[in-house]
């Protein structure tokens, strides 16, 4: 009996049972790291693809509403073309979405076409100002230049090239924009 008491004794060595305890509770922080990291990731993932698909959802309802004020416009329905697009511009769900910012580029590009620079200058201007990005925001600098360009407003051109550099200092690398 006391050759076994000894085994007994010599396998339950305390210093060892102390290095299991810590090999188990490394292993469970370990286990709990990583499932804290994979719930983020995917919790990051469905945001982005949540995010992607209400962009994409804007974007279609901007496609319509675009074809709906150009129908209205060439009905003489100029009221109602303008209700449309503010409604789609104001909507709650719409706020912060790449197409509210491609819309006013879009007005800009009708109100230019129609000769009122100054509500085409004040639709760039709301393009640059709900912009979501720095993409959208070049997005709408370039097309602000290319403008004052065509409209031979040199001060005001110089004024939109200077932002546009500051904002994207490789901007004048494309030649149609170093051209202007």
């Amino acid at each position: 009996a006391s050759m076994d008491a000894l085994l007994a004794a010599l396998a339950d060595d305390p210093d060892e049972a102390r290095r299991r305890r810590r090999r188990i509770a490394a292993l469970v922080l370990a286990l709990f790291a990583a499932g804290a990291l994979v719930l983020w990731a995917g919790l990051a993932g469905l945001s982005a693809w949540q995010r992607h698909r209400h962009e994409a959802l804007v974007a279609e309802r901007l496609a319509a509403m675009e074809a709906n004020v150009a129908a209205l416009t060439a009905a003489g329905e100029l009221a109602d073309a303008e209700r449309q697009f503010n409604a789609f511009v104001r909507l709650p769900e719409h706020r912060g979405t790449s197409a509210v910012s491609l819309a006013w580029r879009h007005r800009a590009e009708r109100e230019a076409a129609m000769g009122r620079d100054a509500a085409a200058t004040d639709a760039y201007a709301a393009s640059y100002a709900v912009a979501t990005g720095s993409d959208e925001q070049i997005a709408s600098l370039e097309a602000l230049a290319r403008f004052f360009s065509r409209r031979q407003r040199l001060g005001e051109l110089v004024r939109a090239l200077a932002v546009l550099v500051r904002r994207s200092p490789q901007a004048l690398e494309d030649p149609a924009l170093a051209a202007l």
